[in-house]
């Protein structure tokens, strides 16, 4: 069976397949005709066609023969979607040989037959969808044009019962792509985006088309940006470009909270490579786009001497990240407060670690309904408050909060005369630093509800 397998088999790794049809790494011979001639020189011919097609099923049927259900998933076609071309598909020769140009389906023929050819393999064998599954596979597919692209010829394909069971997203990243280097919401939307818009398909065996991410990585290198450094030797890339490394590590953290919170709609997350020196980026050349430029690049969660990185830690411990997780509390005096009366509230920025907190800002906004009183802050915070008895803003600044230590604020309100009985209102406080946050589900907002009750005894004049 194979080196790869006999290892996985034994280790209880599932294998996937990769892949059967691609426009690179492919023998000259298999677009030539009889005559040696390559067959995307030449006009369409539907003797040509079937040629081409014959061997691509005959290719299918001996690997699926040879690995039966012993891969748990296929690559049919790979990178066939071009977002540049009008139809969105990439001219290759699979393309041009098949494809008739006074009778074109709008589709690419050879792209349904593969999947109909490999599911026709592994029926005849006897296994099941549920057994190997069929994937189409590409890259950039949270660019809102090729996954548009992808998404339609997916629909029609299953529209014309076309045994597509999953979509491959590979997932060939950059530090700053696409999830951005501050992390945006926008950036990481991107990524739901495609992995929900393809996890709406059904396929033609009644369930849902999954997601499968297939060649995960992550270049340290921004794309485009031929000024930034680079390294040509690893080990000064390892010593030199710490920061670089540690951002790599929140990105990994980002994708895979992604993951995580998708899980329904993902089956696998395969990473390409297990240490840098294994990667197909390291060294690169023209990388990031740089004409002439070749670079050493870690875009693994382990480095070339296996020593995990901080992508790593990204993935199965974030918390452990360099930077400052800030929990921020709001607690409130009893909750409740009769029209005209004060409350306070108690604000507590606990910094967990792992590293200091450097250039803290408070902010916070007198709760609706109610008017500012007072407000106490430790010791190296500078304020600014609202006048007495008026309403606005709350903002604290501060050099620094050491890892394990806390910062304790009140502010004292008094309700507006009159407010109804019954009415809720919330008290929120936030706390950021320029350090970065490695908590996923970051805690540095704290709220909470108090509600206005009738009043005991003395009533203040005005209110009821």
């Amino acid at each position: 069976m194979g080196h790869d397998l006999t290892f996985a088999q034994a280790h209880n790794i599932k294998m996937r397949g990769h892949t059967f049809v691609w426009h690179n790494q492919v023998p000259a011979w298999v677009f030539q005709d009889a005559n040696g001639v390559d067959m995307s020189t030449e006009p369409f011919s539907p003797a040509n066609k079937q040629l081409l097609l014959s061997r691509l099923q005959h290719h299918i049927n001996a690997l699926i023969s040879h690995y039966k259900g012993n891969i748990y998933v296929w690559d049919v076609v790979n990178e066939a979607i071009d977002e540049s071309q009008p139809d969105g598909f990439r001219r290759t020769k699979w393309y041009t040989i098949t494809t008739d140009p006074n009778n074109n389906p709008g589709y690419p023929e050879y792209m349904d037959d593969a999947f109909i050819y490999a599911r026709q393999a592994l029926d005849n064998l006897g296994i099941d969808r549920k057994t190997v599954k069929l994937c189409y596979n590409d890259y950039n597919t949270t660019i809102s044009a090729k996954r548009n692209f992808i998404y339609n010829w997916l629909k029609g394909a299953i529209a014309r019962d076309v045994p597509i069971d999953c979509v491959g997203n590979q997932f060939h990243n950059n530090i700053s792509f696409p999830i951005d280097d501050q992390g945006s919401v926008s950036s990481k939307q991107s990524v739901i985006d495609t992995l929900n818009l393809f996890a709406t398909l059904t396929s033609t065996a009644g369930v849902p088309i999954v997601n499968e991410v297939t060649e995960f990585d992550m270049s340290l290198y921004r794309y485009g940006q031929c000024s930034q450094m680079f390294y040509s030797d690893y080990d000064d890339l390892l010593a030199g470009d710490t920061t670089n490394l540690i951002n790599e590590g929140y990105r990994y953290r980002d994708y895979f909270q992604i993951f995580k919170n998708l899980k329904n709609e993902i089956d696998s997350v395969t990473i390409w490579g297990l240490g840098d020196d294994d990667s197909w980026l390291n060294p690169s050349q023209n990388t990031a786009g740089c004409a002439g430029v070749t670079a050493a690049d870690a875009p693994l969660p382990f480095d070339a001497y296996l020593q995990h990185k901080y992508a790593y830690t990204g993935i199965v411990n974030p918390l452990a990240l360099p930077g400052a997780n800030l929990v921020t509390t709001v607690t409130a005096s009893s909750g409740t407060v009769s029209s005209g009366r004060p409350e306070s509230f108690v604000i507590t920025v606990a910094n967990q670690g792992p590293n200091d907190a450097a250039n803290l800002t408070f902010t916070g906004t007198v709760p609706a309904n109610t008017l500012f009183v007072s407000f106490a802050a430790p010791a190296g915070w500078a304020c600014t408050v609202p006048a007495y008895h008026a309403t606005g803003q709350i903002m604290c600044t501060a050099g620094a909060l050491a890892d394990g230590a806390t910062a304790q604020f009140t502010l004292t309100v008094k309700t507006t005369c009159p407010t109804p009985s019954g009415s809720v209102f919330t008290d929120s406080a936030t706390v950021t630093s320029t350090t970065l946050n490695p908590n996923p589900t970051p805690q540095n907002t704290g709220t909470v509800n108090f509600v206005v009750v009738p009043p005991h005894g003395q009533t203040v004049q005005g209110c009821s």
